[in-house]
Order: structure tokens, then sequence, then C-alpha cells
């Protein structure tokens, strides 16, 4: 069976699902610890600032990698009905986190051009995949619209949490 590449656009709502998705569990679990703590000492803390960082730097990317070799994909990529593979099969762990992290470094140098190779590429690769032989196929192309639909609820739910800790915090509620 031959596999269909997925199309850039369906690469792209995957991406824009999956940085929604971390931005909202970050807001909403930064609004959990806002009403739990004083939020100002606590972002002026060491430990804040090491939540954050370990939250962005580790444990996101972690899990995506742990969805990509054992599902195919990140939750945008499963929603969108796209997965990542290399010769038919899910990437390892190991490969699945050095495709996230040093392979996105790589494509995110120089004015992001690892990625915008997708759209000249004939396996419509871009650095990242290249550097772990991995593609991105088609598993089924009508769930794009369910990607569409989620993205576009996801972004609803962080405007919404967003607008109330911003309201908290003019009002002064939190503090």
């Amino acid at each position: 069976m031959e596999r269909k590449l997925a199309h850039p656009v369906h690469r792209l709502v995957a991406y824009l699902i999956d940085q929604a998705v971390c931005v909202g569990l970050f807001i909403f679990l930064a609004s959990r610890v806002a009403v739990e703590t004083d939020f100002y000492r606590l972002m002026d803390s060491s430990l804040g600032n090491i939540t954050i960082y370990m939250y962005f730097l580790a444990l996101w990317p972690l899990l995506n990698a742990l969805l990509i070799s054992r599902l195919g994909g990140t939750v945008g990529k499963l929603l969108t009905g796209t997965r990542i593979e290399a010769n038919g099969k899910n990437l390892s762990f190991l490969m699945a986190i050095f495709r996230n992290y040093i392979g996105y470094i790589v494509s995110g140098t120089i004015t992001f051009l690892g990625f915008f190779w997708i759209l000249i590429d004939k396996n419509r690769q871009g650095w990242h995949d290249m550097m772990v032989d991995s593609v991105v196929t088609i598993r089924n192309k009508h769930l794009i619209w369910l990607g569409v639909g989620t993205l576009l609820l996801i972004l609803y739910f962080d405007y919404v949490v967003a607008s109330q800790i911003i309201s908290d915090v003019l009002n002064l509620k939190l503090f």
C-alpha cells in the first residue's frame, strides 16, 4: 500500500492545535497556581521560573515524544488524521525526542527555513524529518475538519480563560 503524504496545511493545522493545547494547559495550570498562591511572589521566585521552564522545556516535549512513539503523532496530528512514521512504523521514543528537540532547533534556525522546506521537498519533509528519516502521512483525510473544529474550540477556551485571568488581575481579585 502506497503511503499518502500529508499536505502542508494538515501539518500546519496539527502544529497550531499542539501549540494551542500547550498554551491552554499552561494558562489553566497558571490560573490554578494563581488562585492558590500569591502569584506575583511565585513568579518572582526561582520556583516559579523553574516550573515554567520544566513545563516548556521538558514535560511538553516529552509528552509529545511519548505520543509520537506510542500513537504515531501528537494531539494535533491525531486530530487531523496524520501520522509521523519512519519506514511505515512509529518512531522510537528516542528518535521522537531527537526529532522534537534537536530537529526543531535545526529547522527553526535561519528564519524557520527547515519548516518551510516542507513546501518544496518531494517527500514533504522538513529538516527535522530528514534528520530521523520520518515522513508525515495521512491516516484519514476527512479528520482535518475535526482538527480545525478542535483548534477553534481550544482557541476559544484559551481566550476565555486568559480573559478571566486578566480580568481578575485588573480587578485585584487574586491578591
